[in-house]
């Protein structure tokens, strides 16, 4: 792939997922305005709390399923797992994690550099 269209691809990626991270959070405030503001901090922290470990965990599969053939785009699947996380929970990290992962596993190994 051409250098200049992958980091095109990657800004359009980061922008879409901060956009819809703004969102998630900005809609999380929105609870009914009958409950009281002490249950709705609990609410945000408890669930940003539980999408952040969540996030991490299914981060980890394509981050372990690649960090041998492409390091870099290991990392970045799972900075995206972790941020599609606290966007729309497990509907948007699960896939996310499972194509990453095949996309690292049909590259080929980086090879061993020995110093």
């Amino acid at each position: 792939m051409d250098v200049q269209l992958r980091k095109k691809l990657n800004m359009f990626a980061f922008k879409a997922v901060g956009i819809a991270f703004l969102f998630s959070i900005v809609s999380n405030l929105l609870l009914p305005s009958s409950a009281p503001e002490e249950t709705k901090i609990v609410y945000l922290i408890a669930r940003l709390f539980g999408a952040v470990i969540m996030g991490c965990l299914l981060g980890l599969i394509p981050f372990f399923a690649g960090r041998s053939r492409d390091k870099v785009l290991a990392e970045k699947a799972f900075w995206v797992c972790l941020a599609l996380s606290l966007v729309g929970g497990i509907i948007l990290t699960l896939p996310a994690a499972l194509i990453y992962a095949v996309i690292l596993l049909r590259k080929e190994k980086l090879p061993i550099v020995s110093e």
